[in-house]
């Protein structure tokens, strides 16, 4: 089983390169079971060969390892992981394993039909829960078509085995969408469960283990409060602006209503405008971000194509309706077209 990797922001790292590395094998790509194919080493004994070029060992060899071969089915990884990667390999699935489907794998066919509506399946929630004034019915219905149609392809690409409970806990989310009219989320409480592990670890003394942990638990969360400053909106590390600058200090960075953290060379989106953040500015108690904008101009596998306005560069009004773009990269080939990630 693959090892459990915490997931990365990468700022600007060449998507390319990355794509190139992945697919610099092609032949390990899976076969409609899906996963990864790898083989295990098998030793074979010379002094059992029934004659001198040892061509029946060998043959046996091969039958073992024919048998031995086995496929890697999951990637390990809290939610909140999968998900920053999730556009990076959504990507990569239209752009390299979509064209080994048609070209010289076509196994693959069933497993990126199965994978493209569970892809849909997670983008949509992601628009139902981040949305601030709520969801639409029209995307309940459009929630069950998608379950449904990614759970026939599930089982045509891996077959009933395959199927876990969590298949079938999902497909109450839109019943509880129609009834309570919010997305359930558990995520804060999940990354609960790491605190608590993290604290309890070197506890030696359990005589007073309960109490022990919950002491420190509960320090943990005041540090916590006390860091965030969550209902203010601060540059991180201010400093005396240019006085022909128009403003009183200038920052690297900002930290937002919410507690987010933005910063000098962030790609973000606001509303359908694409922005690079310069720079973080405050004068009295107003702050802005000084940015350079982008132009859409199409799009290219799960990401989306931009091209430098001409335009000067903005002053944005700081705010929690930002999203920072997790995956991005700037085409050299392409004039430094900017290519942007979803997920």
């Amino acid at each position: 089983m693959a090892p459990k990797k915490s997931a990365t922001k990468r700022e600007g790292e060449p998507l390319n390169a990355l794509l190139a590395a992945l697919t610099a094998n092609p032949s390990d790509l899976p076969g409609a079971a899906g996963g990864t194919r790898y083989r295990k080493k098998t030793k074979t004994n010379p002094e059992e060969s029934p004659n001198e070029n040892g061509s029946d060992s060998a043959a046996a060899a091969e039958a073992a390892v024919d048998d031995d071969v086995q496929v890697i089915a999951e990637t390990q990884g809290i939610a909140s992981e999968v998900l920053q990667v999730f556009g990076l390999v959504r990507h990569f699935a239209e752009e390299v394993v979509a064209q080994l489907t048609a070209n010289a794998h076509p196994a693959l066919l069933l497993s990126l039909q199965s994978f493209r509506y569970m892809s849909d399946i997670v983008t949509l929630l992601q628009e139902i829960k981040f949305k601030p004034s709520g969801f639409v019915p029209d995307q309940i219905n459009k929630l069950r078509t998608l379950q449904e149609n990614h759970m026939q392809a599930f089982l045509a690409c891996y077959g009933e085995s395959a199927v876990k409970p969590k298949h079938h806990f999902s497909r109450h989310i839109p019943d509880h969408l129609a009834a309570h009219g919010f997305l359930y989320d558990a995520w804060t409480v999940e990354r609960k469960h790491r605190v608590a592990k993290r604290s309890s670890n070197t506890i030696e003394n359990t005589t007073q283990f309960e109490r022990t942990l919950l002491d420190r638990m509960w320090n943990v969360h005041l540090l916590a409060a006390r860091d965030r400053h969550a209902s203010a909106t601060r540059l991180t590390t201010p400093v005396p602006a240019v006085a022909e600058l128009g403003f009183e200090m200038f920052s690297a960075s900002m930290q937002l209503p919410r507690g987010s953290i933005i910063s000098a060379s962030d790609i973000v989106l606001r509303g359908g405008a694409c922005l690079q953040i310069l720079g973080c500015v405050q004068q009295s108690s107003n702050f802005w971000l000084l940015a350079r904008p982008f132009i859409a101009r199409g799009v290219r596998g799960y990401g989306k194509l931009w091209l430098p306005s001409t335009s000067s560069l903005e002053l944005v009004p700081a705010g929690d309706d930002f999203t920072c773009v997790q995956h991005w990269t700037f085409l050299a080939s392409e004039n430094n077209m900017l290519l942007t990630l979803d997920g």
